[in-house]
């Protein structure tokens, strides 16, 4: 929650819960832990947390991400340099049929 800087009420509908009363309850007595259902209900809806930390607090909190690099990701390491710019093939015929008009 805090990670997300949601509060009790917004966590709780983030896990799609009627009421913040399951959450909260965490919170007020001392030594409360979450039920195995609501355990799921975070894996399911915030899937980079890692389930092993909410557990046992072991590990690092969130998972490392794996996603396919973007073309703007992998544009920051080459070096500055102009790019060639392509046309497509319809572009040129027009621009040579102009010329030669």
């Amino acid at each position: 929650m805090e990670h997300k800087g949601l509060s009790t009420t917004a966590f709780s509908r983030a896990l799609h819960y009627k009421s913040c009363e399951k959450i909260a309850r965490l919170f007020r007595s001392h030594g409360a832990k979450p039920s195995v259902d609501i355990v799921a209900d975070i894996a399911v809806r915030f899937p980079e947390c890692n389930i092993r930390w909410l557990i046992s607090g072991q590990g690092e909190m969130l998972h490392a991400v794996h996603r396919e690099p973007s073309a703007e990701d992998l544009l920051e390491f080459l070096p500055q340099r102009s790019f060639p710019t392509y046309q497509l093939a319809a572009e040129v015929e027009e621009e040579v049929g102009e010329e030669q008009a």
